[in-house]
């Protein structure tokens, strides 16, 4: 009975993980489609847009065969992490100069930047924002990937994937409806079953 209970809240934890890294992914990608480059243009409604090209990718991931579908995922990803870093400038650059990043000639006004957050809180500051701004890009950069690729084989499994869910479940399933016929001796394995007493002749 013990074991049975440890399996059924290991496979209850799986089962919660699994959601939620699935709901993660799925918010971490709307956002970075539906997200504006201004904010004044932040409504309550601006998420409850769909987004055209959102459509497009999930109908091009499930007419590809799954090696190409991995790799499509993990190129939208990265592409989608590099947009997500570029509006997050036009974000401080909309607000600082009412105007969008301009990702040819903008890249000198980082230096300066840097400069003016020195000059204003000091150096360890600077030092602090630099890292910060660092890590969040290497974030955006990891986690956009994952999410695009999470989404892509929960929405179109493999064979494999799917062949391996239905083995784990399959004992659960037999057991069910053995045990409407039998005892539960009939659902143990084997290794776990009671050896027979052997009549007396």
């Amino acid at each position: 009975m013990t074991g049975d209970r440890s399996g059924l809240n290991a496979g209850r934890f799986r089962t919660a993980t699994a959601v939620a890294a699935t709901i993660l992914a799925f918010v971490v990608v709307w956002v970075a489609m539906t997200a504006p480059v201004e904010i004044r243009r932040l409504t309550a409604g601006t998420f409850a847009q769909i987004p055209l090209e959102g459509l497009l990718l999930v109908a091009l991931v499930l007419v590809l065969p799954p090696r190409a579908r991995r790799v499509t995922a993990v190129v939208v990803g990265v592409v989608l992490g590099l947009l997500t870093i570029i509006k997050i400038f036009d974000i401080g650059f909309f607000e600082v100069l009412d105007r969008p990043f301009d990702s040819v000639i903008d890249w000198r006004y980082l230096g300066s930047a840097v400069g003016v957050v020195d000059d204003s809180v000091g150096r360890t500051a600077a030092i602090g924002v630099v890292v910060a701004a660092g890590l969040l890009s290497l974030v955006i950069l990891v986690l956009m990937p994952w999410s695009a690729l999470h989404l892509t084989q929960t929405a179109a499994p493999t064979p494999a994937a799917r062949g391996g869910r239905s083995r784990h479940s399959a004992p659960s399933g037999c057991c069910a409806r053995r045990s409407a016929h039998k005892s539960p001796r009939a659902c143990q394995s084997p290794r776990h079953a009671s050896p027979t007493t052997p009549t007396a002749r």
